[in-house]
């Protein structure tokens, strides 16, 4: 079954949006929250751009393994089977009912 016209656009949209929120909410929380360890209790406390990198790697890393189930349904939404499922919420559920918590 093709989606076309705007349906097939954006099948997904909410899904994405979702997965695109949580990411840079856990990648934005974390590299504060790790620049103001660093710094401790000298906000003038200049950071080497190794460490900044480092603290980038380490945020991206750990918002890719926290919205990693937002990313599987995102995918289901906008993969050959979307059709399966009615709305985001829709595909978490059968995910969920169906493959569990593994999938």
């Amino acid at each position: 079954m093709c989606l076309s016209g705007i349906r097939g656009t954006y099948q997904g949209l909410t899904a994405t949006v979702l997965k695109q929120g949580s990411n840079q909410a856990i990648r934005f929380f974390l590299m504060t929250s790790l620049r103001n360890w660093y710094k401790g209790d000298n906000p003038n406390k200049s950071i080497n751009p190794v460490i900044t990198g480092a603290f980038g790697a380490i945020a991206g890393a750990v918002s890719v393994f926290g919205n990693t189930p937002l990313d599987v349904i995102k995918t289901r939404m906008q993969g050959l089977e979307a059709h399966k499922y009615k709305n985001t919420m829709d595909c978490a559920l059968k995910i969920m009912q169906h493959e569990g918590p593994a999938a």
